[in-house]
């Protein structure tokens, strides 16, 4: 009876605990790759219990072992020291950041807070008393209640920090409680808190009556291990024990089982999350497992995997959302994960059949969409994929396909390696192949013509027009060449045909052939056309744009901005972007702003490696493309653009690359002497999505005139900085190219100190005092010197005075003896007249007693030169004392008075040159002349009716010539016989001697005689 009894007992609690819980169910999953963030990374240490971003948007992390700062490349770890100012304990439990002050919650001791600006840590140990309340230093929990209070949990207590008078307020846990801890907590109204201990359930926090309660409503959690408490909806809570999930409805104050259909674990935390379409859900944490509950209350399994497709188990501790729509995760023992939504792109596709070759890495070359059905040229024959059932079908063959191609009929055309041309037949679903009379079988392009006409083209025998209803076959040539290897072709708007090949492009209109050459690669792998018209080409070395105008080319390189010179593939959008693929991922080309914007393996591409000819738009708008390992296809207008751009900072500057010790972030400007002229700025954009996508532009103003070119570098440096006013400005983009705001320092150089303003004005005013100094000295020297030469100047007048007096006296007397010599002058020179005139006349009287002829002559030439002294006489005392005369004056004169005196009836003709000459000499010149015309006188003119005589004289450089002329019968050279006229000779020669002169008989027989003599005059007038 007993044990009937207790299987019946049994069987009715197996039938309630089944009813309770009801079957599992298979819970859904979802993976989630993520990047991971551990010591490798620099974090401090694998415990991440603790997240928060600051205002500038740093992510803090903090660890058991340390609190850290990230920037997207790298952590700053900060570690408990002794110094004042030095984080105090960093074992971090908890923090939030708020008002430029991050809190924090530590293991043992307290809060402590950390002020970004002033980077410094302060702790608030003076406002506790652990003696009397030892365990308020060992906190568990940091939860912010509004702007004014701060709640901690600790052993025992509850502790509400006031922010604004830094005081503590000290509530106890109930007296049954009071070796319990606090968990969690969570708002309930305005003054009141949901608490959850650890071994006594669920309590209620009166924040105006600063006290804890229990509460009746919960007593069906009463000592149970309350791990998380969370605010699901307005009036409902989720609660989470060691056991099970409950709901507390708020307005009812009822207690219920949640989730209660799902065998769940453990959930340790419970973590807000949001769904990919923005709605609000929460993250339910187990030891290595987690689970999304959304509002509709579905559960969905997470896995989480590393890059590498790895899966990763973890304990979430935190989890924290940033402004650009990723979620960071804090885990126990595995450091941080960090998930994007939209970190990836594109989503690659593989070909998966059961009759695949391979079920990966099968490269794929062409495509074709027709209706829903997406047809693939792949290495190992042609596939279709449905687009509307995502299912795969193998069309397997022993070639490489290499071409699809439709035909204005509807026709499915295809080729290959070896496979020659190929037929589409809907009815065997399959290719049947097509037996043409073409040697070549490698069809590597199928071009459609009309509806009668395709062209095949083939790797070395060249294109053939093919009729598709006769099978017809012709060669073509293009400019009469085959044209080989001509891999692609294009029809644009107007019905060019484009050709590309191994030997550049043609361009094929009507029948007019043109092969273009300005290419930046001979090798053409794909063409296409965009909205305006012009072709776009790839090939094997850059990205070519021709003008539909003009044929002009423009080339784009990696220099350009593309990840890769080797073009694949060639896509145009309907709004202009040219999409193309490379060796090295896929690029976005915008022409409005010339930028290319790049894809990787990273973004969700099948393959760094894409494929020749594996670039295709459908007419829906979609891209394809397909490489080593798949495809990708896309509509581009949807394309995921990340708007959102954290702030670039300024996180070190290193002069002469030593760091300085300033909290960089937070600087406004930087002081630096004129020797500190190298400076180096690291900076950093705060953008945590594919961080080392970002992209930075920097300048200095007063250096750079315009912004420095794009980089992916955080740092620069500038040398040689003159002293000056400068301004650093950098700016960031995130990982899709979007820029955000400039960030800027004022950097002040300056310059030494005998350049700076206040040492000029000292110079200058020091300048000024010293001419003052020395104007004010010389004043007062010059005074008395003044006064010195005042009193010489009176006894001096006075000297003067009486020198003046004696001058006049000295003056006058001097004035008597000139008017005495004057008259004795005059005296003398009447007296000198006077006897050289009784001397005339006693040669006149002796004359009358003398009967010898040649005595008569001598008298008469004694008479005639001493008649020529008085005159020469005569005319120099008339000069008044001058020291030179006109000489042509002198002699005309002189000359007309001998000739007056001769008493002979002579003409004179002079030609003079105006030259004065001193007087001391116009005696010698004088006695020259008297000679000569006495000469002439005495034996030119025996004959001669009319008797002439002509003097001339000229000035030459610095001498003077002097002619003399007579139209006689010429001169005659005295002999010894005639005394008289020798002796005239020998005069003349020795007064031309005393005149430095020379005399020249060499035309006397002409009756001319020149002399000359030294200009010896000081200042000539004309």
């Amino acid at each position: 009876m007993i044990t009937m009894r207790c299987r019946v007992t049994i069987l009715l609690l197996s039938l309630l605990i089944f009813y309770q819980n009801g079957p599992a169910q298979a819970l859904k999953s979802d993976t989630f790759s993520v990047f991971t963030y551990g010591q490798e990374q620099g974090l401090s240490q694998l415990n991440a219990l603790a997240m928060d971003f600051d205002s500038l948007g740093y992510l803090w992390i903090g660890t058991e072992n340390g609190l850290n700062r990230f920037n997207g490349y790298s952590m700053k770890t900060y570690m408990a020291g002794d110094k004042v100012g030095d984080l105090i304990d960093d074992h971090i439990r908890a923090m939030y950041y708020a008002k430029d002050t991050l809190w924090l919650a530590t293991d043992s001791h307290s809060l402590v807070a950390y002020l970004p600006k002033k980077n410094k840590f302060i702790n608030f140990l003076d406002q506790l008393d652990f003696n009397l309340h030892p365990y308020t230093k060992y906190t568990n929990l940091l939860y912010p209640i509004d702007n004014t209070y701060l709640l901690l949990g600790t052993n025992g207590n509850c502790l509400l920090f006031d922010r604004h008078t830094k005081k503590f307020t000290i509530i106890p846990l109930p007296a049954n409680a009071k070796n319990d801890f606090i968990t969690s907590c969570s708002q309930l109204n305005e003054d009141q808190l949901l608490i959850g201990t650890n071994n006594h359930g669920l309590l209620l926090l009166d924040i105006a009556k600063r006290s804890i309660q229990t509460r009746s409503a919960y007593k069906l959690l009463t000592n149970a291990t309350i791990n998380s408490i969370y605010p699901y909806s307005t009036d409902l809570y989720l609660i989470a024990t060691e056991n099970r999930l409950y709901w507390l409805n708020s307005k009812t104050q009822s207690i219920s089982l949640a989730l209660k259909d799902l065998h769940l674990p453990e959930i340790t935390s419970i973590q807000p999350w949001e769904t990919q379409d923005g709605q609000p859900a929460v993250f339910l944490s187990a030891i290595n497992h987690g689970y999304i509950l959304n509002q509709q209350k579905q559960v969905k399994k997470i896995v989480f995997q590393n890059l590498q497709k790895e899966n990763l188990s973890a304990e979430v501790k935190k989890i924290l959302k940033d402004p650009q729509g990723g979620f960071w995760l804090g885990t126990n023992g595995r450091g941080v994960f960090y998930y994007h939504p939209r970190y990836k792109k594109f989503t690659p596709l593989r070909i998966k059949t059961p009759d695949a070759p391979r079920q990966d890495f099968i490269s794929i070359f062409n495509f074709l969409r027709v209706g829903n059905r997406l047809w693939m040229a792949t290495e190992f024959g042609f596939a279709s994929y449905n687009l509307q059932t995502q299912l795969y079908k193998f069309y397997p063959s022993s070639a490489l396909e290499y071409t699809l191609a439709k035909d204005a009929n509807g026709t499915i055309w295809g080729g290959g390696f070896g496979q020659g041309l190929v037929r589409y037949d809907p009815e065997k679903d399959g290719f049947i192949p097509v037996i043409i009379p073409i040697e070549d079988k490698d069809v590597i392009q199928v071009t459609p013509i009309d509806k009668d006409f395709i062209w095949v083209h083939t790797w070395s025998n060249g294109i053939f027009a093919f009729n598709v209803h006769t099978q017809a076959v012709r060669k073509l040539t293009l400019n009469k060449n085959t044209l080989v290897r001509s891999r692609t072709s294009f029809k644009d708007h107007l019905g060019n045909i484009w050709i590309g090949s191994d030997d550049g492009i043609y361009k094929i209109k009507g029948d007019s052939i043109q092969h273009l050459h300005n290419l930046s690669n001979e090798r053409v792998f794909d063409i296409t056309e965009d909205p305006s018209g012009n072709i776009w080409v790839g090939t094997a070395k850059g990205l070519n744009r021709i003008s539909p105008h003009t044929d002009s080319t423009i080339s784009y390189t990696k220099a350009s901005g593309l990840p890769n010179d080797f073009i694949y593939g060639v896509l145009a959008e309907d709004n202009g972007n040219i999409w193309c693929s490379t060796n090295y991922g896929i690029s976005r080309y915008n022409p409005a702003t010339n930028r290319f914007r790049n894809y990787t393996e990273t973004d969700g591409l099948q393959n760094n490696e894409f494929n020749g000819k594996a670039a295709y738009k459908d007419d829906q708008g979609n891209l394809y493309f397909g490489g080593m390992n798949g495809f990708n296809f896309f509509d581009p207008r949807t394309i995921y653009t990340n708007k959102q751009v954290g702030k670039t900072v300024i996180e070190d500057i290193q002069v002469f690359g030593k760091s300085i010790a300033q909290n960089l972030p937070y600087l406004k400007a930087l002081i630096l002497s004129h020797d500190q002229n190298v400076i180096s700025f690291e900076y950093t954009a705060l953008n945590y999505l594919w961080a080392n996508k970002n992209l930075y532009q920097f300048m200095l103003e007063g250096f750079d005139k315009d912004w420095r070119n794009v980089t992916d570098f955080r740092s620069t440096t500038y040398t040689n900085l003159d002293p000056g006013n400068y301004t650093f400005k950098v700016r960031g983009s995130n990982n899709d190219g979007v820029w955000g705001a400039a960030t800027s320092l004022k950097v002040i150089i300056k310059g030494p100190w005998y350049k700076s303003l206040w040492f000029k004005v000292l110079l200058a005013a020091t300048l000024l005092i010293i001419i003052l100094g020395v104007f004010m000295y010389k004043s007062y020297r010059q005074k008395l010197v003044n006064k010195k030469l005042l009193t010489m100047v009176e006894d001096r007048t006075s000297a003067l005075q009486k020198s003046n007096q004696e001058l006049n006296e000295s003056l006058a007397l001097s004035e008597r003896q000139k008017e005495n010599i004057t008259f004795l002058m005059r005296e003398l020179n009447h007296r000198v007249k006077n006897n050289l005139q009784i001397i005339t006349s006693l040669i006149d009287i002796q004359d009358l007693s003398i009967a010898n002829p040649k005595a008569k002559s001598k008298l008469k030439l004694l008479q005639s030169r001493i008649f020529t002294v008085s005159r020469i006489h005569d005319i120099l005392t008339n000069t008044e004392e001058k020291e030179e005369i006109r000489i042509d004056q002198f002699l005309q004169q002189l000359a007309s008075e001998i000739i007056a005196f001769s008493g002979k009836p002579i003409a004179l003709t002079a030609s003079l040159s105006p030259v004065k000459y001193p007087v001391e000499k116009l005696t010698y010149l004088g006695l020259i002349l008297n000679e000569l015309i006495t000469n002439s006188i005495k034996h030119a003119f025996g004959q001669t009716a009319q008797p002439e005589i002509s003097i001339h004289l000229t000035r030459q450089a610095d001498k003077l010539q002097f002619i003399y002329k007579d139209n006689g019968t010429g001169f005659k050279v005295a002999t010894n016989e005639d005394s008289n006229e020798k002796m005239g000779v020998n005069l003349v020669k020795f007064l031309a001697k005393e005149l430095n002169g020379i005399l020249d008989f060499s035309h006397s027989c002409l009756a001319e005689i020149s002399l000359t003599f030294a200009n010896q005059t000081k200042n000539n007038e004309k």
